[in-house]
C-alpha cells in the first residue's frame, strides 16, 4: 500500500493542543476573538478550528488577521471582521449558510464571496472593494465610503440602503433609483449623498418610490 498524503491544514501544527483546519492566517492574538461552536488556537501566526462544522458565529477583533477562510465553516450564519485593515479576503468558497456579514472597514479587502443567502451586508468605508457579488436575499446594504465601487448589482430586495460617498456617477445614481423603484418594495430608506446629484432620467422613479413610502436622500 502506498503512502498517504495529509493535507497540510489537517496537520497538528508545532505546539498546538489541538487537531484543527487552518482558518486565519496573519494573526497576532485572539484573545479578542469570538467562535461559537468551536476552540480556535493560535501557533505562530496562524489560527486553526477544531469543529468548524459547528461553528455558527464568529467576530474577529484585533489580531491583525490578513485572510481568513470562513468557507470551511458549513453553518455559519454570522460573521463580524470589521476594522481588519489587513485582511484581503475572508473566504475560498460562496457561503451558502451565511445571512449576515459584517467586514467595514477592512481597508485591503478586494473582493467578497459569493454571498447567496446574506440578508444584511455591511462593507462599508473598504476602499479597495471594487465590485460586489450578486445580493438575491440582501434587505439591508452598507457600502457606504467604498470608493472603488463603480456599481450596484441587482438588489431585488432591499429597503435600507448606504451608499454614500462612493462617488458614483450621475448614471449610476439614476439607475440605482430606477432599480428600486422597479423592484417594487415599499416604505424604505436609501442614502446616495455624497456622490453625483442624480438627473432627470430618474425624476418619474423617484417620485414613485416617494409615493411608496420611501426616504431618499441625493445630493
Amino acid at each position: 500500500m502506498g503512502s498517504r498524503l495529509i493535507p497540510d491544514t489537517l496537520i497538528p501544527p508545532p505546539g498546538a493542543t489541538r487537531v484543527g483546519i487552518l482558518f486565519a492566517v496573519g494573526a497576532s492574538d485572539i484573545s479578542a476573538w469570538t467562535i461559537v461552536g468551536a476552540t480556535p488556537t493560535l501557533v505562530g501566526d496562524k489560527v486553526y478550528i477544531d469543529t468548524p462544522a459547528w461553528v455558527t458565529n464568529i467576530q474577529i477583533s484585533g489580531g491583525g488577521a490578513t485572510s481568513i477562510n470562513a468557507a470551511i465553516c458549513p453553518n455559519l450564519l454570522t460573521l463580524g471582521c470589521g476594522d481588519q485593515t489587513n485582511i484581503t479576503s475572508i473566504a475560498t468558497a460562496e457561503l451558502t449558510s451565511l445571512i449576515s456579514l459584517g467586514c467595514n472597514s477592512c481597508a485591503s479587502l478586494t473582493e467578497l464571496p459569493a454571498l447567496p443567502n446574506v440578508t444584511t451586508l455591511n462593507c462599508g468605508s473598504c476602499a479597495s472593494l471594487a465590485e460586489l457579488p450578486a445580493l438575491p436575499n440582501v434587505t439591508n446594504l452598507d457600502c457606504s465610503g467604498c470608493a472603488s465601487l463603480t456599481e450596484l448589482p441587482a438588489l431585488p430586495n432591499v429597503t435600507i440602503l448606504y451608499c454614500g460617498s462612493c462617488g458614483f456617477s450621475d448614471t449610476v445614481i439614476d439607475a440605482i433609483i430606477t432599480d428600486l423603484d422597479t423592484q417594487g418594495n415599499e416604505n424604505g430608506t436609501a442614502n446616495l449623498t455624497s456622490n453625483t446629484a442624480p438627473t432627470g432620467a430618474s425624476a418619474t422613479a423617484l417620485a414613485n418610490l416617494i409615493t411608496k413610502g420611501w426616504t431618499i436622500t441625493t445630493d
